[in-house]
């Protein structure tokens, strides 16, 4: 997997960093737009992040 200048090289790579990255971060997430039917649900959301805790980088 390759996003901008951070790469990782298998899925679990990329599953790791995407969990190191949330580690300690409490996001809040607001529904702009739902649409429902009988068998689907879809909702885009808008989000704001905060961090919970300090962390070195």
């Amino acid at each position: 997997m390759r996003s901008g200048r951070i790469s990782a090289p298998t899925r679990e790579h990329a599953i790791s960093l995407l969990l190191f990255l949330q580690d300690g971060v409490r996001p809040r997430l607001r529904p702009r737009t739902v649409l429902q039917s009988a068998q689907h649900l879809f909702a885009e959301t808008d989000a704001d992040r905060t961090a919970r805790k300090d962390r070195m980088d």
